[in-house]
């Protein structure tokens, strides 16, 4: 793990700590698995996904931490962010897909940056899953505004052609 996501890690999670923490004297511990998995919906995703929240925006902080697990060719619909998100690549390779047309291979450790209310989609390879922490943050009350499917001819194409920086 290189500093700079070490360091994001840590930030993020003291962060999110230190929100439940301000609730109570002391801190507070979710236990892994206390929460059930939800299964991804039609409205936000093609083919199996589990979301396992960790953590919602509140009054102490305007950031949701959410795993996604993609099985092989899952992934989300086109939609933006209005105040961005964060994803840290945790295991797996996949794909994350601009409306201009480029679509990236994201690899475990990656992070990827998505600016306020530019469109795009993520999610698995064809042939690998892959699991995300997603930092999506809000404004106004919203995370996110959903658009269309990518249709699987769609998701074929701009697989074929993603930009791999290990295969350059």
């Amino acid at each position: 793990m290189t500093p700079t996501l070490l360091s994001f890690c840590l930030i993020t999670f003291a962060a999110a700590l230190a929100a439940e923490g301000a609730q109570a004297a002391g801190h507070t511990i979710q236990h892994a698995g206390d929460k059930p998995s939800v299964v991804g919906s039609a409205t936000m995703f093609t083919g199996k996904v589990r979301q396992d929240s960790v953590a919602r925006a509140d009054e102490f902080s305007t950031s949701g931490i959410t795993y996604v697990t993609f099985e092989p060719g899952a992934r989300t619909l086109w939609h933006t962010h209005p105040a961005g998100q964060r994803l840290l690549i945790v295991s797996g390779k996949g794909l994350v897909g601009t409306a201009d047309g480029r679509t990236d291979v994201v690899r475990a450790g990656d992070y990827v940056w998505g600016p306020p209310d530019v469109s795009h989609w993520h999610g698995a390879t064809p042939d690998t899953a892959m699991v995300h922490i997603a930092l999506t943050n809000s404004k106004n009350g919203k995370t996110v505004h959903w658009q269309k499917p990518v249709t699987d001819e769609e998701y074929a194409e701009l697989a074929a052609k993603a930009v791999d920086p290990i295969k350059k």
